[in-house]
């Protein structure tokens, strides 16, 4: 089934890999668009669904933001953005779809990464609550995501040059908006998100030059009295793991969506409740 309301759209910088993703989307929606900044790409593609949009200037910020205006501009309901290095099964994108039309409260259903610490906690929340919403609180997209047109037009387009995911899941949830994660839908990652420049996408001395200015833009917006953060912060000494420390305020996250949408029925074994 091809859902004519869905645009996806597939930044890619420096690699090879984003083609065989766009042909495995383009199936299931109204049109594919490869944002692509100096990538190597097929000179023929297998959908005519699929358009490569060339982009000049770098930065995942730019492209996400060309990718919102096209799928606006198509009159599409829901944009799924894809990383340009996913793997996933393509048969299980029809219940990210569904989700999202299903809950008209969520700002993004997110798939969710196979990294043991993710699936970890859908495990645990299946064992305690068997059968219960098809989907986890989750406080950003992760790299495989739909995100409501609908949302964006009220809350804006992304901000940031470097975890401009992350601002906008807080954004969501400042206004109201849920942020999910489904439990059946999974993926992982074909190449390292930041590594040698042989592995192209985003530079790592490009993403520490941006990161603090991030860190602290989000930490004044959002950690501040009655805000969905209680901190965010660089770290100082960094051997393995984030760069930065966070800490969400998920009670008051939850009510904000309750006090502008009611009660969802929605509560996990944290005790968190929609």
């Amino acid at each position: 089934m091809r859902y004519t309301n869905v645009v996806a759209v597939i930044p890619t910088r420096e690699r090879p890999t984003a083609g065989p993703i766009a042909e495995a989307i383009a199936p299931y929606v109204h049109k594919v668009l490869l944002i692509a900044h100096k990538a190597d790409l097929p000179r023929q593609l297998a959908f005519d669904n699929i358009e490569v949009l060339p982009q000049k200037r770098p930065g995942l910020r730019n492209a996400r933001n060309i990718g919102l205006q096209v799928a606006a501009d198509l009159g599409a309901q829901y944009v799924l953005f894809s990383d340009d290095d996913v793997v996933f099964k393509p048969e299980l994108l029809p219940q990210l779809f569904d989700i999202a039309h299903a809950c008209p409260q969520t700002a993004i259903v997110s798939s969710a990464p196979r990294a043991f610490f993710y699936q970890l906690e859908i495990k645990e929340e299946e064992k305690r609550k068997p059968g219960g919403h098809p989907f986890i609180l989750s406080p950003i997209g992760r790299q495989l995501a739909v995100y409501r047109l609908k949302t964006v037009q009220e809350i804006g387009d992304f901000r940031l040059e470097t975890m401009e995911d992350l601002e906008w899941g807080m954004r969501a949830w400042s206004a109201g908006w849920a942020v999910v994660q489904a439990k059946k839908v999974d993926h992982g990652v074909s190449i390292p998100r930041l590594g040698p420049k042989k592995y192209g996408g985003q530079p790592v001395v490009e993403r520490d030059e941006q990161m603090p200015k991030s860190c602290g833009y989000m930490q004044e917006q959002y950690a501040v009295p009655g805000g969905v953060l209680k901190h965010l912060r660089m770290r100082e000494v960094v051997k393995d793991g984030p760069a930065f420390s966070i800490a969400y305020n998920w009670p008051e996250m939850t009510r904000r969506v309750r006090e502008r949408w009611g009660e969802m029925g929605f509560a996990d074994s944290r005790g968190r409740e929609l």
